[in-house]
């Protein structure tokens, strides 16, 4: 959404798909305060699309070529996107995040019998040294604090998993949180996700703070990926493969494994390593322009591609990151 002034709808194939105009053609360049100006704004139209119907956020900054472009989209992913829309149809992603005070944390730390010791020593002990002594005793307060958050969430997170139909913890961004965990929960237990964290939070004695953000889009459990090919790299590595105009998956394994095999240290006594680190990337490159995962023999074919300009131009490559399991 490029800063939320204004969108669309395109439909195609019985899918939608909500769009802005943007004047950018990369949002990694974008300076932090605009980027999340427009993260907000893309959270924002989601949230409302959401209240009436299923959503699958594409990754945020993602731009297509026109309306032809997400056109183009819809029709070559409709059987993934339509699946995954049913799959996640009644959903709901909810982010718990559980909290402490941490002055009441270190005073219950410093108080532990090894902390005191340790504590005692480093003060009485002039002829040592006293930083790495104080040192010392500040990586086991560290330890100590990381052990009491490790078993909170060990005695958190199977309760949550127990109502939700997946789950994922997310890094704890600084030493207040306890625990950061995105919930992918069915409509039908919302209730009931609710009533376990008034259970878990009066359990704590208030010595705990539970915070339920939701309901959101599935960020964490399915996020659509499109990523569009360019014509330069696919075709360098078309080059170097030795391929021609057109091939299947099929003849570009193929290829690939009579270049490495000639540069296998049994074979070639040249060193071969930036060598074969290029073949390896366009090998990899050429893979993902047929749509065929590294190392998926069932789906490597005989159907043939093509890397003229336009074919190369033209060819989206669509996954669903972090899909849950059914």
């Amino acid at each position: 959404m490029d800063g939320g002034e204004w969108t669309f709808a395109i439909r195609h194939n019985g899918l939608g798909a909500i769009v802005s105009g943007t004047g950018l053609s990369d949002h990694r360049q974008m300076a932090r305060p605009e980027a999340l100006r427009r993260l907000v704004a893309h959270q924002r139209v989601l949230e409302a699309i959401m209240r009436r119907r299923t959503v699958l956020p594409v990754r945020f900054g993602t731009v297509l070529p026109g309306d032809a472009g997400v056109r183009r989209l819809l029709e070559e992913a409709s059987p993934v996107l339509a699946s995954t829309l049913a799959e996640f149809s009644e959903r709901l992603q909810m982010e718990v995040v559980v909290t402490w005070r941490l002055e009441d944390m270190f005073r219950e730390i410093a108080a532990e019998p090894q902390i005191v010791r340790a504590a005692a020593d480093a003060a009485h002990d002039p002829a040592g040294p006293a930083d790495a002594a104080r040192i010392g005793v500040g990586k086991m307060v560290k330890a100590a604090l990381d052990r009491r958050r490790a078993e909170l969430q060990n005695a958190i997170v199977p309760a949550l998993r127990a109502v939700s139909l997946d789950l994922a913890v997310n890094t704890v961004l600084d030493d207040e949180m306890v625990l950061n965990v995105a919930l992918l929960v069915s409509s039908a237990r919302r209730e009931e996700l609710d009533g376990i964290l008034g259970e878990l939070d009066q359990g704590s004695g208030g010595h705990l703070r539970f915070r339920c953000i939701g309901p959101l889009p599935p960020y964490s459990f399915a996020t659509v990926a499109v990523e569009v090919m360019e014509f330069e790299p696919v075709d360098n590595a078309r080059r170097l493969l030795g391929l021609g105009p057109r091939a299947s998956s099929r003849e570009i394994r193929q290829a690939y494994r009579m270049l490495a095999a000639q540069r296998h240290p049994d074979v070639s006594a040249e060193p071969a390593g930036a060598e074969m680190a290029a073949l390896n990337e366009a090998y990899a490159l050429l893979m993902a322009y047929s749509g065929t995962p590294l190392g998926d023999r069932e789906r490597i074919d005989d159907r043939v591609l093509a890397f003229d300009r336009r074919s190369v131009a033209t060819r989206l490559l669509v996954s669903v990151e972090g899909r849950a399991a059914a």
